[in-house]
């Protein structure tokens, strides 16, 4: 399909516009390999310095072209060395969504005319910082939306409930998965985008899709603070995953883990409401009790033992590969760092694997019937 996108444009190009036109570029959907066959072809194209076309700059043109419907928008060399240097100052920071949208079709554009013309126009973007910036925007909602969560599960209202955790996943998922590009909120953009990741997952891919594409709750077999507690455990996956790649907290591996709960004597997990942050010279936890400053030690005991996917089980699969190490035991041997842990009501030992399942329900009360 790019093959053929890419030779329709440049002959629509070339036919129209001729060597008025020193490079073209595709964006959006095609660009970032979620298109589908009903799609627009978005194009920026970059014009010729003392072309007549140059009136245009800043204009988006549509056309017809065989059968395709093409989007065009016209630039100069200047107005995207504008764009790129303005984003820059902030350090691509304290953007509107119009300035992210700008900057994000210029960063996943794919050249199909005057590609040496193309790369030195955007050779400016910190890729780097900006995929780092874009992830913490999105975490930032994320924790926003957590605010939002804690508030419907304080008084029961688990239907509602259900939406804000479907919300949460997604954010920290794109926070993920940044480092390909902004999909603006899309969920099968996301979706996509996830699957073509190597770096990410297959099983988290597989859970977000189950989480978000169910029909309704009740076809997955699991009454309503059931289904909270599960899809809870999975974000807090995702979580730990984001704040290994943005901070680089590193959880401790599956057979740590496994050792971190015989050594106490039960099955410790963190409590389902808890949102683990950054600060700028430590870290932080918010649960719908209380927000605490804690240690790195503790982040690392808080992180890695909200990542079982079942009771009972320390999972291999759901390693984060490209982060975790073996970090020295004798850290962790202090009884007294999880017995802090388990005080603050941060931590908890779950008796057996129905308590575990039903963790909203022992958590906010009452079941919804």
């Amino acid at each position: 399909m790019q093959a053929n996108t890419n030779k329709l444009v440049s002959t629509y190009i070339d036919s129209v516009y001729g060597s008025e036109i020193v490079a073209a570029a595709i964006c959006g959907s095609y660009a970032i390999g979620v298109a589908n066959k009903h799609s627009d072809i978005d194009v920026v194209v970059i014009v010729k310095a003392d072309s007549t076309l140059m009136t245009r700059v800043g204009e988006f043109e549509v056309a017809q072209f065989h059968g395709k419907r093409i989007e065009i928008l016209f630039c100069s060399a200047g107005t995207i060395s504008a764009t790129i240097a303005y984003a820059d100052q902030r350090n691509y920071a304290s953007l509107n969504d119009g300035e992210k949208r700008d900057l994000e079709r210029l960063v996943c554009a794919k050249p199909v005319i005057g590609e040496k013309t193309w790369r030195a126009a955007i050779a400016g973007v910190r890729l780097d910082v900006y995929q780092r910036q874009l992830s913490l925007d999105y975490r930032r909602v994320a924790a926003a939306n957590f605010e939002d969560l804690i508030g419907v599960l304080s008084v029961r209202e688990y239907v509602i409930a259900v939406d804000f955790v479907r919300f949460l996943l997604q954010t920290d998922l794109e926070a993920l998965s940044s480092i390909t590009g902004d999909t603006y909120g899309r969920r099968k953009w996301l979706l996509k985008r996830l699957k073509m990741n190597a770096f990410i997952n297959t099983s988290i891919v597989a859970q977000y899709e189950d989480i978000y594409y169910a029909t309704n709750v009740r076809q997955q077999n699991k009454n309503v603070t059931e289904w909270l507690g599960y899809a809870v455990r999975v974000w807090q996956d995702v979580q730990a995953n984001v704040n290994a790649k943005l901070f680089g907290l590193q959880c401790l591996d599956a057979r740590t883990v496994a050792w971190l709960r015989s050594s106490h004597n039960g099955f410790y997990a963190t409590v389902p409401d808890l949102l683990l942050f950054r600060l700028t010279d430590g870290w932080a936890v918010r649960t719908s009790k209380r927000t605490v400053s804690i240690d790195e030690k503790s982040a690392v005991i808080l992180s890695s033992l909200s990542r079982s996917a079942s009771y009972g089980e320390d999972r291999t699969d759901h390693q984060i590969e490209t982060f975790s190490c073996h970090h020295d035991l004798d850290v962790f041997t202090d009884k007294s760092l999880m017995k802090a842990l388990v005080d603050a009501d941060l931590l908890m030992e779950y008796r057996d694997e129905d308590f575990y399942r039903n963790s909203i329900f022992h958590r906010f009360g009452s079941k919804v019937k």
